[in-house]
């Protein structure tokens, strides 16, 4: 193959193979955009497009907080409460707990009285200690009852109960500050503002 003439460059000759790169990069590039464009879709869009409160494919939806263990239901009495599911192990669970500690909504929710309560399989009270200055219950299930109950599959997993004991919404996985900040405003707004 000859050489091509690059005409960003003064006069220097370059291989057809390097001429080809960009183009092989620019693919490379819409292929990762195409990718990030659907776990976008499938993360955010997806439960943002759901009706709040209405999430009926939600196993645990059919899970009333009156069924949990004793543990769970008492601190509830009737109130709303924000479950959250982790591992101490999960590093992305370390990352939505301090993105969770600054939130606004969570914290008014908090200062409202919502209870907050936190569930791992182990270390439940060092991971309390990751959301300062909120009432946080630590609850451990080593034996996995309340993660099969609440069908939770993966984690991290955020549970919004209404006062009468039905999941309004969950939230799994990592999330990003705007979408938790949503989520959480809505769930006090249905709860706090009646």
């Amino acid at each position: 193959m000859g050489a091509l003439t690059d005409p960003t460059r003064s006069g220097e000759s370059v291989s057809a193979s390097s001429a080809r790169e960009p183009a092989r990069e620019r693919a490379r590039g819409r292929g990762k955009s195409l990718v990030l464009s659907a776990l976008v879709v499938l993360t955010v869009a997806v439960p943002l497009t759901a009706k709040y409160g209405r999430m009926e494919s939600l196993e645990a939806s059919r899970a009333p907080i009156a069924e949990l263990p004793l543990e769970v239901s008492a601190i509830s009495r009737d109130r709303p409460v924000i479950v959250l599911y982790v591992s101490s192990t999960c590093p992305h669970c370390h990352a939505e707990l301090a993105r969770l500690a600054t939130n606004e909504a969570l914290r008014r929710l908090s200062e409202r009285g919502v209870p907050i309560v936190i569930i791992a399989p182990v270390d439940s009270r060092r991971m309390r200690e990751k959301l300062p200055g909120l009432d946080v219950h630590a609850l451990d299930d080593e034996d996995g009852a309340i993660r099969r109950r609440l069908s939770v599959r993966s984690v991290p997993a955020m549970l919004m109960f209404d006062s009468a004991g039905r999941v309004l919404t969950t939230q799994v996985g990592e999330t990003s500050e705007k979408v938790s900040n949503a989520q959480l405003a809505r769930f006090a707004t249905e709860v706090l503002d009646r």
